[in-house]
């Protein structure tokens, strides 16, 4: 079964935060680190100024989301 623990780990769900207006993602993993926010940065310990890099948007916008759900691709 080597096959599918890959598969288990290659869509493990975690939780990110996804911007409501242009869809881009925030993910306390590899945080924001052009913007000051270090890889490991909670979304809860944003600062409220915190707003979406791509559209501006506010925190208050972004929604938690499952990442299995996005279909992300690593690079």
């Amino acid at each position: 079964m080597p096959k599918k623990d890959a598969a288990e780990k290659l869509f493990k769900s975690t939780l990110v935060h996804q911007c409501s207006h242009c869809l881009s993602v925030y993910d306390e993993k590899t945080g924001e680190p052009a913007n000051g926010f270090l890889a490991g940065t909670l979304f809860k310990n944003l600062p409220p100024h915190y707003c979406c890099e791509l559209c501006e948007a506010p925190k208050e916008d972004f929604v938690p989301i499952d990442s299995s759900k996005l279909l992300l691709q690593t690079v």
